[in-house]
């Protein structure tokens, strides 16, 4: 048996398992009425996480058979990569942040200081990732 035959329904099964998992840190997240800086990060890092998960498997459905167009390839492509991207950055933040918080026990990192630095490094990689897939 070749591993080819197994790919598809492997990734499948583990995209699915993947999603399910983070729609439930999802519902965890949007429960708690208080959300700090930390949990809003985490609360990104899930929906990046889901798409991630989401995207993959008609990625590589699309690489094997091609039953789509190449303007719903080139979609689903810029889609994954930024859902990747926005993965990487929220967790470079995320420990950005809690770096800060343990080596300054003093300082505390405003949600507006943190934001305007996420969106400093995450807007310009959309703007990479877009141009590379046009």
């Amino acid at each position: 048996m070749r591993f080819e035959t197994f790919e598809i329904p492997i990734v499948i099964v583990l995209g699915v398992i993947g999603a399910s998992l983070n729609l439930l840190l999802l519902w965890y997240f949007l429960r708690r009425e208080r959300r700090p800086l930390s949990t809003q990060l985490l609360l990104l890092l899930v929906v990046s996480d889901m798409s991630v998960c989401i995207l993959y498997p008609v990625h590589v459905i699309y690489y094997r058979y091609k039953p789509f167009t190449d303007v719903v390839f080139s979609t689903v492509n810029l889609l994954t990569s930024v859902a990747v991207g926005s993965s990487a950055l929220t967790a470079t933040t995320l420990a950005i942040t809690r770096y800060l918080i343990v080596s300054r026990p003093f300082y505390i990192p405003s949600r507006k200081r943190t934001w305007v630095g996420f969106c400093a490094v995450f807007v310009p990689a959309i703007g990479i990732s877009s141009v590379t897939f046009v």
